[in-house]
């Protein structure tokens, strides 16, 4: 199912540095949510939350929705060492066997149409990732906030929320 929106937004796996792109990318006038879908009971709640803002976020593609955006979406890949890390921060984090999941996600993400960049080169793609996101203007004090170690206080979610926005997303699928 193909989901629409106008937002900006940037998908990867979890630990892709997404909470640390939301501030960032919160910097150009857009105030960017980490997890915007996190609370939202279903697509056209979600999509009314963010509206005229953005959204960087991990939760889009695990839910089975294909983001299909009429804006701009940045997806972030991982290499192996990347995934492996991933996939281990995930079992010990949810206490599950994420390996199928997580590379089935990476495979989703490799089809999204969007800006491409590897998570090992965020830091040297600021500048792309700025311009292609927003029209607003470039200064490179920006890239100082590379040097800010942010990350996401919580990785709970907002369980009842999440189970019925699966199952909207289920019934019109």
């Amino acid at each position: 199912m193909g989901f629409s929106l106008i937002q900006p937004l940037i998908i990867g796996l979890p630990r892709s540095r997404t909470a640390w792109l939301s501030v960032f990318m919160s910097q150009s006038g857009t105030y960017f949510y980490h997890e915007g879908i996190n609370g939202c009971k279903s697509l056209p709640e979600y999509k009314e939350k963010i509206a005229g803002c953005g959204d960087s976020s991990t939760g889009l593609l695990s839910l089975g929705v294909d983001v299909v955006s009429k804006s701009k979406v940045v997806v972030i890949i991982k290499n192996k060492k990347e995934i492996e890390d991933c996939i281990s921060w995930c079992d010990k984090s949810y206490n599950v066997d994420s390996r199928s999941f997580i590379l089935d996600l990476q495979n989703k993400l490799l089809n999204v149409d969007g800006l491409i960049i590897k998570q090992s080169e965020i830091n040297d793609r600021l500048k792309d990732i700025w311009c292609y996101l927003t029209d607003a203007q470039w200064d490179d004090k920006y890239k100082r906030l590379a040097e800010l170690n942010i990350q996401a206080k919580s990785t709970a979610i907002d369980k009842e929320a999440a189970i019925l926005l699966y199952e909207s997303i289920q019934q019109n699928t």
